[in-house]
């Protein structure tokens, strides 16, 4: 079942009284509108006065340590899908148990920085180490399928999606620490489309220029041999 699975997934153990700490009633759907509100208030706020990055603890998608560098950014959103925007910041787990959108997180004026779950099958855990570090227990934002409320992000919380737990880093200086800033090439995790086809560059000789473009190069080949056989006929 799965309620025994996700019991297991955790050395704190699961209770599904830890889903809904705010709710005393126990009701685990949120109206749609209630979300949309969020999101909607988090797409004009104001500029984030903090620095937010996610490191990657473990994961068995992504290699340990890469930084994920949501600077500049007031929305990210994470989950099985790559990304397809230029404007859109996205970080993709490429594995069955994280949802095509799985999560955002955004950032509120008034709250900081939060993290929906966007109604995932999975779901998103949080482990909170804004109180007793001691006490902190692992909790799933919302059942399954089901979105959550936003939940407010504190500095070196715990964010786990499928196998992959990041460590949040939030400077309020906005200045990383060692920790989060990426070092060699290929630390940072990519957060837009690759798919753009770079131009091939150009060359110039005595004024004439010429493209290094393979299928270019075919082309004028292609040409030059046809008009010396139509010379020889």
């Amino acid at each position: 079942m799965e309620h025994d699975r996700f019991s297991s997934r955790s050395d704190y153990g699961y209770d599904r009284s830890y889903e809904w700490p705010w709710d005393s009633s126990g009701e685990s759907w949120v109206p749609e509108d209630l979300v949309n509100s969020e999101l909607h208030r988090s797409s004009q706020p104001s500029s984030p006065n903090t620095c937010l990055r996610l490191l990657v603890l473990k994961s068995q998608v992504i290699p340990k340590a890469q930084v994920a560098v949501v600077d500049g950014f007031s929305e990210i959103l994470l989950g099985r899908d790559e990304p397809i925007s230029d404007t859109v910041a996205r970080i993709r787990l490429k594995e069955m148990e994280v949802s095509k959108l799985h999560s955002t997180i955004y950032w509120d004026s008034s709250e900081g920085w939060c993290v929906v779950d966007m109604g995932s099958k999975h779901g998103t855990y949080l482990r909170s180490t804004s109180g007793n570090s001691s006490q902190a227990v692992e909790l799933r934002l919302s059942i399954s399928k089901a979105a959550s409320i936003p939940k407010r992000l504190s500095h070196l919380d715990h964010l786990t999606l499928g196998t992959t737990t990041f460590v949040v880093h939030i400077h309020e200086n906005r200045l990383p620490c060692g920790e989060c800033s990426p070092g060699a090439a290929g630390e940072e995790i990519p957060l837009f489309s690759a798919r753009r086809k770079r131009s091939s560059p150009s060359h110039s000789i005595s004024g004439q220029s010429f493209s290094t473009d393979p299928d270019s190069m075919k082309l004028k080949m292609h040409d030059s041999r046809a008009a010396l056989v139509a010379t020889k006929t």
